[in-house]
């Protein structure tokens, strides 16, 4: 299987969040898992965060504008502790 980390959602329905969905619904699920980085907490509001999270996990970290440290951190542990093969 490879795992896939996607960062770079954002805090609303756009062009790149429906490529997400529209994507993750159609792949082989036994072949491809599709986790997806969030630094945005308005988006847990939106209802693409929903769809989303029953696709694969979402993981919610600092907003690095706003903590760009804490981000670092955040987002590397969840890049090592996940073993992904794509980033």
């Amino acid at each position: 299987m490879i795992k896939v980390l996607h960062i770079g959602m954002s805090y609303e329905l756009g062009g790149i969040e429906q490529f997400l969905i529209n994507y993750s619904k159609n792949i082989d699920k036994d072949l491809i898992k599709i986790d997806f980085i969030n630094v945005f907490e308005v988006a847990k509001k939106q209802s693409y965060y929903t769809e989303l999270s029953k696709l694969g996990k979402i993981y919610n970290i600092a907003d690095y504008r706003n903590h760009p440290f804490k981000s670092y951190k955040q987002l590397k542990e969840v890049i090592n502790n996940g073993n992904y093969d794509i980033v």
